[in-house]
């Protein structure tokens, strides 16, 4: 909370996925969301809870090589943009 963070959501404290929790906490969705962990399911949720029409997901983690990313299409025609940085390069 000292660098500003107003929230902490931890996903295991909610019955649904926590990209709607923080969605309906912030009327619509964050201005930015970066993941660090790797975890793809992170990264999907990042992405989900930013806001229609100018939020921006960064993902910075390296995920498995296996690892697939899944979202709806409308995701991306609602004009979120996903951005990915290979540790800090190109942000």
């Amino acid at each position: 909370k000292k660098f500003g963070v107003n929230e902490f959501v931890n996903p295991k404290d909610h019955d649904k996925p926590v990209q709607e929790v923080i969605a309906e906490m912030t009327n619509g969705g964050v201005d930015r969301a970066v993941e660090c962990t790797g975890s793809i399911q992170a990264m999907i949720s990042a992405f989900e809870c930013v806001h229609d029409g100018w939020g921006v997901a960064v993902l910075v983690g390296v995920p498995s090589k296996d690892d697939a990313f899944k979202t709806h299409p409308m995701n991306l025609l609602n004009e979120r943009t996903l951005k990915g940085t290979f540790y800090g390069a190109g942000t």
